[in-house]
């Protein structure tokens, strides 16, 4: 083998490693951004809403497309309350330490206007599990991921065994 198809094997491999690399860095933010998500007191009381949550089903497609629901209520009205798909592509990915940035476009959601428009960013900080969105200078959800209602929700669909009697294990 002379040195040109020796750095043709090498600069192949080269590539191969970096997209796999990146289908795996993708399919981990993915999976960590699915859930029940909820924006905390402070926010709401900030941006005059009484609740605002959104689910992110854990299933999406190759392109990154997911269902969705986006719930939102001012003084016992709802704001937004619309199911919809949702895309969230990767801008840059800073590991699981750091925040990472996705472009995110919410399709086939009605309540979306100025106010929640449909494309936004996405600054998502997977280690305290919480994402913000922001469209130019203004920010539109700080939402922390509820785990508890993210466990019930597998839990219903049976992503994991439910053991009716603990003398099962035994």
């Amino acid at each position: 083998m002379d040195q040109t198809q020796q750095f043709t094997v090498i600069a192949i491999l080269a590539l191969v490693l970096y997209f796999y690399y990146n289908y795996c860095e993708n399919a981990l933010h993915q999976s960590l951004l699915s859930g029940f998500w909820e924006a905390n007191r402070e926010f709401c009381d900030e941006a005059g809403l009484d609740v605002f949550c959104m689910f992110l089903s854990e299933n999406y497609s190759y392109s990154n497309v997911r269902s969705c629901y986006v719930l939102a209520q001012k003084d016992g009205d709802f704001v937004i309350n619309e199911p919809c798909d949702v895309q969230i592509n990767p801008i840059r990915y800073r590991g699981l330490n750091a925040a990472s940035d996705f472009a995110i476009k919410f399709k086939g959601m009605s309540g979306a206007s100025d106010v929640f428009p449909a494309d936004q960013t996405m600054k998502f900080y997977p280690i305290c599990g919480k994402f913000v969105l922001y469209n130019g200078d203004t920010i539109t959800a700080a939402m922390y991921k509820n785990a508890y209602r993210t466990e019930l929700n597998f839990i219903k669909n049976e992503r994991y065994d439910v053991v009716e009697d603990p003398a099962e294990l035994l």
